[in-house]
């Protein structure tokens, strides 16, 4: 039994051809119970790879205007170093100029789901580590960049 699609049954807007006519007339075609029960095994598995076929392009299209839009952007005006994220206290326990480290006795970095320890931290910045010394206090954020945790803000804690 093949599916009828009469022009006066056509929604408004699609046309002859269309790739839409298709995809209407499986619609119409799945939502009577009768010929449902009648499809053979063969053809039902054609329908459901076409539908299949139909989501996995979609979803491609979806993707590739995603990646056409790029990386977001700080706006104009906005300070890309003023903090946005929760300050966590810390003391300082080691700086390593060398290698741009800054180690960290600190709470918890919640954005990063971090527990309170010592860890070693990357700085964005390497003049931060001129600004503080062994021992001292200090307020600081820490966030994801270029793979690594980095300190991304830092200042004395007053």
């Amino acid at each position: 039994m093949s599916p009828q699609c009469p022009r006066s049954a056509q929604p408004a807007g699609i046309g002859v051809g269309a790739p839409s006519v298709v995809g209407w007339i499986v619609v119409r075609w799945l939502s009577d119970a009768q010929q449902v029960a009648s499809l053979q095994k063969g053809a039902m598995v054609k329908v459901l790879l076409v539908l299949a076929a139909a989501v996995l392009l979609a979803t491609v299209v979806a993707c590739a205007q995603i990646s056409e839009a790029g990386p977001m952007k700080v706006p104009e005006g906005a300070s890309a170093s003023a903090p946005t994220l929760k300050m966590t206290e810390g003391e300082v326990r080691k700086i390593d100029k060398a290698t741009g480290m800054l180690t960290l006795r600190s709470g918890p970095v919640e954005n990063l789901k971090i527990p309170a320890m010592t860890m070693m931290f990357a700085v964005v910045d390497p003049k931060m580590l001129d600004i503080v010394k062994k021992g001292d206090s200090v307020l600081f954020t820490a966030d994801l960049v270029g793979g690594k945790i980095a300190v991304t803000h830092l200042e004395i804690a007053k």
